[in-house]
């Protein structure tokens, strides 16, 4: 029986859609016979990376640290063909060669020497950001990053305008840094059809965006970054996300992740062991194909603001995603709801403890819920497609204090979205569903003392002190879906867990404050232990049998030096690992096991 070709592109994306992190490790954006293989890397970017030994422009009193960052997740799956290879030389119009791409990928490599605080770093693909990532605070560093998403503006055309924060040699707040990106584009393999991509993309902003979405769409969705405070999950309260609307109507709501960028619990804790997704932060992803019937229309006003109770949003990112189809007529909203739940704050006021400004702390255990989801009946020229979807979000942050200048803490941001297709189409029937949960927990011990030295106009300076063990940052995301099309039976289950699982140290330095900011002038003693894994599991269940495949990266590193740049960090695990079991059931009958 053939399948009409809209409904296979809509098993694809509402799946794609609802699969957070795991958007960019689709099997449909490998389909090449080597699907697993690694990008290449350094043969057209390390060749640029400078010796800032003999750079004039590096302050004397701040040498380079010689380490290598390595990039902590899984590579992004590419096809087994050859890519053409476009370095980016200059911001503005690139050509590009004609094609049908399978894949496109991001290479981003740099180095860094000197003080370079949370320095952000973005790349932009015809006003569209692909990438958005924090710089390591010193040397060399790599990331690849799927941008496949953006398929429409490379597939037959002949160039593309790309702009970025910063290309080649800058200098940066008190030391250099170095920028070079390259551009990978891999045919589609021969005897394969193109993987399916959105068919637009509209760069999104803060606040109210006027967008158009036709009635031919047959899945929409937005993917955001929004950074704020980067110790928001230190604030009184610590609850903070942002709100997806239509004309003042609620649509969804999107957690905050709490970044540790450049250290934040520790400013050294992460060398070179940085946080998870420091150097390509992830996007949160809403599938909004459930309220399809709601925002199809011109001139849609689809706004983006802080959530309610909440301290509004600092930096924003977005693209609306649109998978367009000639043979979709349009969608009836079956109905829609959007409930917050009361944000629940347990005051504590620390009477005779008081922070550095002299102010009794107020800690705050703070607990919220939000329920939303809806209906949308797509009609096609074969019938109907039916998606349904409902979403739960939990947020708790619980503190204490056990010094006068930070807390202890643990918070936890978790998201679980259940989604349901229904075909009922002239050659296609059955329904497909799937759960995805993202957990994205934070939680440290950590103490402090702060010992005034003297002050200086506005600025004072302290002998500061810290100690810290217990940390932990992670970002999880799991997707579990069943299928059931036209009899034929189906389930797949993929995970990826990133995080920082251990880290334990204590450092002493001088700390410069000054009005909204503090610097550390130098480092008298350090010591510190950190241990990373990032790990992905996928396994496919179907009438054959199930194949497994496991794939894991353990980082761990030491400091003690504060006499070098700032510690001398000493990567003593960084083990990559990967494993893959089958099961299946021969034609005759037997069951054979493969490892």
């Amino acid at each position: 029986m053939k399948i009409s070709k809209i409904s296979v592109i809509a098993v694809a994306v509402i799946f794609m859609a609802t699969s957070g992190t795991l958007l960019l490790n689709s099997s449909a954006q490998g389909t090449g016979a080597n699907a697993q293989t690694a990008v290449p890397i350094g043969s057209t970017t390390q060749s640029h990376v400078i010796n800032a030994l003999s750079d004039p422009t590096l302050p004397s009193r701040f040498p380079p640290a010689n380490f290598t960052n390595p990039q902590g997740s899984q590579p992004p799956a590419v096809p087994d063909t050859t890519p053409v290879v476009i370095p980016i030389t200059a911001f503005g119009n690139v050509s590009i060669p004609n094609g049908t791409w399978e894949t496109a990928i991001l290479n981003v490599t740099g180095y860094d020497a000197g003080t370079a605080y949370d320095y952000f770093n973005s790349f932009n693909v015809n006003g569209a950001t692909v990438w958005l990532g924090v710089n390591p605070e010193a040397g060399s560093w790599a990331v690849n990053v799927n941008i496949s998403l953006f398929m429409s503006f490379f597939d037959g055309k002949n160039s593309i305008s790309v702009s970025g924060t910063t290309l080649g040699l800058h200098q940066n707040f008190r030391g250099i840094q170095y920028n070079n990106y390259t551009l990978l584009l891999y045919p589609v393999p021969a005897g394969h059809s193109p993987p399916t991509y959105p068919s637009k993309v509209i760069s999104l902003g803060k606040g109210t965006n006027y967008v158009n979405i036709p009635t031919d769409t047959v899945a929409a969705n937005v993917q955001s970054i929004v950074i704020d405070n980067e110790f928001q999950y230190t604030l009184n309260p610590a609850w903070a996300a942002y709100t997806w609307s239509l004309n003042g109507t609620k649509l969804a709501d999107s957690f905050i992740f709490p970044w540790i960028n450049s250290g934040g619990i520790d400013l050294f804790s992460w060398r070179p062991v940085y946080p998870p997704y420091m150097l390509n932060h992830q996007w949160n992803v809403v599938n909004l194909t459930d309220a399809l019937g709601m925002i199809e229309g011109n001139n849609v006003p689809l706004q983006v603001s802080g959530a309610s109770e909440g301290p509004g949003i600092g930096l924003f990112v977005g693209n609306l995603f649109l998978y367009t189809q000639n043979n979709v007529l349009g969608a009836k909203q079956l109905g829609y709801g959007f409930h917050e739940g009361k944000l629940v704050n347990v005051t504590q006021t620390t009477n005779g403890l008081v922070n550095e400004n002299g102010n009794n702390y107020s800690l705050y255990n703070t607990y919220r819920n939000i329920f939303y989801g809806g209906a949308s009946l797509i009609k096609t020229k074969q019938g109907s497609i039916r998606v349904s979807s409902f979403t739960s979000m939990n947020f708790t942050n619980l503190q204490t204090l056990p010094n006068s200048v930070w807390q202890n803490l643990s918070q936890d941001e978790t998201t679980v979205t259940h989604t349901q297709t229904v075909y009922n189409e002239k050659e296609i029937h059955g329904v497909v569903m799937s759960t995805t949960s993202a957990v994205m927990p934070v939680a440290f011990d950590y103490g402090a003392v702060l010992n005034y030295m003297y002050s200086s106009g506005q600025l004072s300076f302290y002998n500061y002190t810290s100690y810290f063990e217990n940390v932990m940052e992670a970002y999880n995301v799991s997707t579990f879906a069943v299928s059931n099309v036209n009899g034929h039976h189906s389930m797949n289950f993929a995970s990826t867990s990133n995080m920082i699982y251990d880290t334990n140290g204590i450092f002493s330095s001088v700390l410069e404050f000054g009005p909204g900011y503090a610097v550390i002038l130098n480092v008298t003693y350090t010591y510190h232990d950190t241990k990373k894994v990032f790990t992905s599991v996928n396994t496919e269940l179907s009438h054959h049998g199930f194949t497994t495949t496991v794939w894991t990266h353990k980082m761990a590193a030491l400091g003690t030096d504060p006499n070098l740049f700032y510690v001398q960090s000493t990567m003593y695990q960084n083990v990559i690992t990967s494993n893959t079991y089958n099961h299946y059931t021969d034609f005759n009958g037997f069951n054979r096991d493969d490892r």
